[in-house]
């Protein structure tokens, strides 16, 4: 599906409402490593792009930054040279293992550069709720699984519109907020392309937050069944489920 493991940027507040310190922890660390620890398996892949291939929506060409620890440190010099060293702070939700791996990996990767500094602050999903979701106290921050979208509506419009309900980043973009609400306007599949190639386009510009592994969904039927759709949020579309003729 689309979408997968993500982590928050608070984009309201420094050091992450500047792009390049948002750029430098992409390029810091190795994703697919990454994916492989959070998941505990070699099989894990990272997730790519925005859109699977597959996806009418699936662009190719626009893709998450490539491990570069040379320009990664390259931006984390730049930045503490105008006086804003990369030091924060990752909230992780301890209740999930998940979250701990990544957190502890980021933290290692970032060890060795210079002007860049990361502690672990663990809380509970209860002290999340409240510091993260409603208070927006963090810098870097799991969301408590993995943000899936079978089609963009609504569930990218929830994480990247101005107004989303998933938006804990706090980003904001005028051309993004436009792009989105265009798509949802029309059926037309070729329209919707044009307008969320604008997305993604804009979305790795700006990078405001982190996908990491990608999503898995297991259902286990017989091949009698039929009509097999998830919801935006994973969940079996049961309206949808029937049974071949005959069986």
């Amino acid at each position: 599906q689309n979408g997968g493991g993500w982590i928050y940027f608070n984009n309201r507040r420094a050091p992450f409402d500047d792009v390049r310190a948002r750029e430098a922890i992409y390029r810091s660390i190795d994703r697919q490593r990454l994916a492989e620890i959070m998941q505990g398996a070699p099989e894990a892949h990272a997730v790519q792009t925005l859109f699977l291939p597959g996806s009418a929506f699936h662009e190719p060409g626009l893709t998450f930054p490539a491990t570069d620890r040379a320009r990664a440190q390259e931006l984390f010099v730049e930045l503490a040279a105008e006086g804003k060293p990369v030091d924060f702070v990752f909230v992780n939700i301890s209740s999930n293992d998940v979250n701990t791996r990544a957190a502890q990996y980021i933290q290692s990767q970032l060890r060795d550069l210079r002007n860049v500094t990361v502690r672990i602050d663990n809380i509970d999903v209860t002290a999340a709720r409240e510091r993260v979701f409603l208070r927006h106290d963090y810098d870097m921050s799991p969301y408590p699984g993995a943000y899936r979208f079978p089609d963009p509506e609504p569930g990218l419009v929830n994480l990247l519109h101005s107004n989303g309900s998933f938006n804990t980043t706090g980003y904001s973009s005028p051309e993004v907020d436009a792009a989105l609400i265009a798509a949802r306007s029309t059926t037309d599949t070729a329209g919707r392309a044009t307008h969320y190639r604008a997305v993604q386009e804009r979305f790795m510009a700006d990078l405001p937050g982190l996908f990491t592994f990608a999503p898995t969904v297991t259902t286990i039927m017989s091949r009698e069944v039929t009509g097999l759709a998830y919801t935006s949020r994973s969940l079996l579309r049961w309206d949808r489920i029937g049974f071949r003729p005959g069986a």
